[in-house]
């Protein structure tokens, strides 16, 4: 694959997450009052759910990259897979990330 797209595929992939991760950020922000900071633990307990919902190796990556800070190529290098497959799993399992924490509470 070309380097452009590889770069354009990395791009989006980081974007996804900026967005999921900007918005709890902004509003674990205003969290002041104990009834704000059980709201904030509620939401940290709903992250950690979704998260153990993925498929293992999206959960893989997505842990490795943006919860270790490991690049995309140490991810493929201990998955085993190219980088371009593991963008694949990051891309995929960030937008299934979003659409479970945008499902209502049960």
């Amino acid at each position: 694959m070309p380097p452009q797209r590889e770069h354009r595929v990395a791009r989006v992939v980081r974007l996804e997450f900026i967005v999921i991760e900007r918005s709890i950020l902004l509003w674990i922000r205003k969290v002041r009052t104990p009834s704000q900071r059980a709201m904030r633990h509620e939401l940290h307990l709903r992250l950690a759910n979704a998260l153990a919902q993925l498929p293992d190796d999206q959960r893989r990556a997505i842990e490795l990259h943006h919860l270790k800070s490991c690049t995309v190529g140490e991810v493929a290098q201990q998955m085993g897979r190219t980088k371009m497959a593991v963008m694949g799993l990051l891309f995929r399992g960030l937008k299934k990330l979003r659409q479970l924490l945008e499902e209502p509470n049960p």
